[in-house]
């Protein structure tokens, strides 16, 4: 029988639990990181009988010392880990001329400082023969920023960076370091009764879409498929890239 791999999962929003669902169908065993109290609806629908997802441990992505040491324990309590996939990330829509350093800070300690310190942390514990680490970047990285998004398109841009640095360095290791770069993604967050009230935000959406080459929104289940391509034995040699998930915007 094939051993099963195990993944560490930083981040579980709606392309978390995408990933975590096309991760699980592929058979891998899963180490679940986020903020989240075990009493979220989502959480506990992720975890409720599956016993792939192997623990779930309570982190604060900005707590550097309780990453490294949820992760020590997870080695301790489940042995060498084989991959890890970033998720987590957050932005502040706040205009250029009220950007506060708060909003600066708190979308790079999530989005770069605490996607290096996971990895720093992790690489050690990862299986001798080689592993995969995955960045949920964003098609951000290499575009402008409008009025606002200036701290997010600046960290994701660093992220893209960090990833073909991250794969030099840990190459040596046959650790692979590839960054997934999602255009606008339609979560259930559109769905919700606050978006669907806001005519003006779904229509900029809409236009979005119609810039695309492919006319059809961008759907989480696209990103876990890209999450699962790099933690296959396809892309073993394939490390420091950027696939863009956008529908052909250009």
């Amino acid at each position: 029988m094939k051993e099963q791999k195990i993944v560490a999962l930083f981040g579980i929003g709606g392309l978390g639990k995408s990933v975590c669902e096309r991760l699980i169908q592929d058979g891998y065993k899963l180490i679940l990181f986020d903020i989240k109290n075990e009493e979220d609806e989502l959480l506990k629908e992720i975890i409720k009988n599956n016993d792939q997802v192997m623990e779930y441990y309570k982190t604060d992505i900005k707590d550097i010392e309780k990453v490294r040491k949820n992760i020590e324990k997870a080695y301790s309590d489940f042995g060498p880990i084989d991959a890890m996939v970033y998720t987590s990330g957050i932005t502040r829509g706040v205009l250029f001329e009220n950007i506060e350093e708060k909003d600066w800070d708190i979308v790079f300690d999530i989005n770069l400082k605490g996607a290096f310190f996971s990895v720093q942390a992790i690489s050690k514990f990862m299986n001798k023969n080689g592993g995969s680490i995955v960045f949920i970047s964003s098609v951000a990285s290499h575009t402008a920023a409008g009025n606002t998004s200036f701290a997010y398109n600046a960290s994701k841009a660093a992220l893209d960076n960090l990833a073909e640095s991250l794969a030099k360095k840990l190459g040596e290791k046959n650790i692979t370091v590839n960054t997934v770069n999602p255009g606008d993604v339609w979560t259930p967050l559109w769905e919700s009764d606050d978006i669907k009230e806001n005519e003006e935000l779904r229509n900029k959406f809409k236009q979005h879409v119609s810039k695309q080459c492919i006319k059809k929104e961008i759907l989480p289940e696209d990103i876990a498929e890209a999450v699962a391509y790099y933690l296959s034995e396809n892309a073993r040699k394939t490390t420091g890239q950027h696939l863009f998930i956008d529908g052909g915007n250009f």
